[in-house]
C-alpha cells in the first residue's frame, strides 16, 4: 500500500483500493496525511510479511520503487541481502518486543551502497486497518558517519595531544588556570598531570604582564605564533620557551592552546655560537697568519685580512674563488692531496707551498690543513687553511745553506791542506835520510881517491838534488 495525495492505494488483504474516508478516524487521516509529507520513511507489512505501504521518502532513500517493493515476496531480502540480516530484521521487527524504537539497521539501496535507517515501529501504540505492523524510519546514514569522523578526530587529537614532542597546555584566558595538558607538559614542567590542572601559569611565568599582553592579541586576531617567554619549573629552574598560541573552543568555552617548546639549550647554542664566531672573526682580522675557510669542493668561503699585505688580495676578492687557483703548479698536486687527506682523515697536515700573489709574484707559505666536522658526526663541513709567510725565513735557510755550503768548501780546502802538510812531513824524512846517505856515499868515494869511482859521484849529487827539491 502506497500513500498518494488523499488515497491510499495498493494492495490490501480486504480490498485493492480505499480512500482515507475508509479510515474509521478522522485523526487516523490526518496521520496518514502528515506520514505522507514527512520527511521519514514509512514502511507496513500485512499479515503474510510482504510490505503493504511504501511512501516517496523509501523510494528516494533506498532507490526501490513503490511498485518494486509492494507486495514483493523477496522486498527484505532485497533490503536485506545476508542471511543473517534477513533473519535479525524479521525477528526483531516481527517477533521482537511491543517496543521497538531507534533501531539502526544497515540497510541496502539498489545503486548500491548502505544506508543506515533507524526504525521505530508505530504499531504498538497506533493501528491501521489492513497493516499487521507498521512504522517510520530516519535515514541517520549522515549523522552516523559524521559521528564517526568525530570521533576519530578525537582519537586522532588525542593521538597527537598525548604524543607530541612539545608540551601542549589548554588553559582559560581569564585567569591562565590549566585546563588540560599533554604528557610532555608534564615532564618539561616536571609536575604530575594532577598539579598541573588547575594551577595558573602566572604562578609560573617570570612576567606575567608581558603574558596578559599575548592573550588579548591572541583573542583578538585568533592566533599568535612565535613569541619567547620565560617560565620555571618544579625545581625553580628557568626555561626559555618558544611559544604558538591558538584561541580555541573547549567543553564549550573559549580557551587558549598553546604549544610550547623549550629553546633554552638552542639559544644558548646560538649565544655561544655567535661569541665565536666574533671571537674567530677578532683572531682572522689581527692574525699574521692568513685563515682561509673553503668548502669540501675547494671554493673559498672566508679570508682573513692578512690576505691583502701577504698576497696582495683583499678578503672580499678571494671569496668565491677555487683555492688551488692560488696554488703554483708546482705544488698543486701536493696540495690537493693535502685538502683531501683532510676531508677523509682526522687531524691536521702541514706543508710548504708557493702560492701566486696578485702582483703575479709567488710567495712561499707554510699552510696547516684540517677539516672541520660537524659535532653529532664525522663529516667534514668545510675546511680550514692557515697560512704562515715563510718568504723571509725561506731566505734566510737559503743564505744559511749557502754559507754552511761555503764553510764546508774551507773546511774540505782545510782539511786537504792539513793531509798535504802531512803526507809532506812523512815523505821529507825519508828523502833527508836519502840525502844524507848520498852525501856520505859521495865522501867515501872522494875518500878512496880512485879514479873509477869518480864516475859515481855525479849520480850522488843528482840524489841529492832531488831529494832536497821535494
Amino acid at each position: 500500500m502506497i500513500i498518494q495525495g488523499n488515497r491510499i492505494e495498493g494492495t490490501c488483504p480486504v480490498r485493492d483500493a480505499m480512500t482515507l474516508r475508509d479510515v474509521k478516524s478522522e485523526s487516523d487521516q490526518r496521520l496518514l496525511h502528515v506520514i505522507a509529507e514527512m520527511p521519514v520513511l514509512m514502511i507496513a507489512f500485512d499479515e503474510k510479511q510482504t510490505i503493504a505501504a511504501w511512501n516517496p521518502e523509501c523510494e528516494r532513500v533506498t532507490g526501490f520503487s513503490s511498485a518494486e517493493m509492494i507486495g514483493s515476496a523477496d522486498a527484505i531480502d532485497r533490503l536485506y541481502p545476508h542471511e543473517s540480516t534477513q533473519t535479525m530484521f524479521r525477528n526483531t521487527w516481527f517477533l521482537g518486543a511491543d517496543s521497538l524504537r531507534d533501531w539502526e539497521v544497515r540497510t541496502a539501496c539498489k545503486q548500491g551502497g548502505e544506508r543506515i535507517i533507524a526504525w521505530t515501529r508505530v504499531s504498538d501504540r497506533f493501528q491501521i486497518p489492513g497493516w499487521a505492523t507498521w512504522g517510520v524510519g530516519i535515514d541517520v546514514t549522515e549523522q552516523r558517519n559524521a559521528e564517526q569522523s568525530l570521533a576519530r578526530s578525537e582519537r586522532d587529537y588525542r593521538g597527537l595531544f598525548d604524543n607530541a614532542h612539545d608540551a601542549i597546555i589548554i588553559f582559560r584566558p581569564d585567569d591562565e588556570v590549566v585546563l588540560e595538558a599533554n604528557p610532555r607538559a608534564c615532564e618539561l614542567y616536571g609536575l604530575s598531570n594532577d598539579e598541573f590542572i588547575g594551577m595558573s601559569l602566572r604562578d609560573i611565568s617570570d612576567d606575567v604582564d608581558r603574558g596578559q599582553d599575548r592573550i588579548v592579541r591572541t583573542l583578538a586576531s585568533g592566533s599568535d605564533h612565535g613569541f619567547e617567554t620565560i617560565q620555571y619549573r618544579k625545581d625553580g629552574a628557568a626555561m626559555l620557551l618558544e611559544v604558538n598560541a591558538s584561541l580555541i573552543e573547549y567543553r564549550g568555552e573559549p580557551a587558549i592552546l598553546t604549544i610550547n617548546r623549550d629553546v633554552t639549550k638552542r639559544r644558548g647554542a646560538e649565544l655561544n655560537l655567535r661569541n665565536s664566531k666574533a671571537r674567530y672573526r677578532w683572531l682572522a682580522d689581527h692574525s699574521t697568519d692568513i685563515i682561509l675557510r673553503i668548502s669540501i669542493d675547494g671554493t673559498i668561503l672566508d679570508a682573513s685580512q692578512a690576505s691583502r699585505g701577504i698576497l696582495g688580495y683583499a678578503p672580499d676578492d678571494l671569496v668565491g674563488m677555487q683555492c688551488a687557483d692560488l696554488v703554483t703548479s708546482e705544488f698543486l698536486t701536493s696540495f690537493a692531496e693535502s685538502v683531501h687527506h683532510a676531508r677523509d682523515h682526522a687531524g691536521s697536515s702541514r706543508l710548504a707551498v708557493q702560492f701566486k700573489s696578485a702582483s703575479e709574484g709567488e710567495t712561499w707559505l707554510e699552510c696547516q690543513i684540517e677539516g672541520l666536522r660537524t659535532p653529532d658526526s664525522a663529516d667534514v663541513r668545510e675546511i680550514v687553511i692557515v697560512a704562515r709567510d715563510v718568504n723571509l725565513r725561506r731566505q734566510e735557510e737559503e743564505l744559511k745553506e749557502m754559507r754552511s755550503m761555503e764553510l764546508s768548501h774551507v773546511n774540505r780546502l782545510v782539511t786537504l791542506g792539513e793531509m798535504a802538510g802531512q803526507i809532506a812531513h812523512q815523505l821529507h824524512q825519508p828523502l833527508t835520510a836519502i840525502a844524507n846517505y848520498a852525501g856520505t856515499m859521495r865522501n867515501l868515494l872522494r875518500k878512496a881517491n880512485k879514479q873509477e869511482f869518480r864516475e859515481f859521484e855525479p849520480f850522488c849529487d843528482e840524489i841529492i838534488r832531488s831529494a832536497m827539491r821535494t
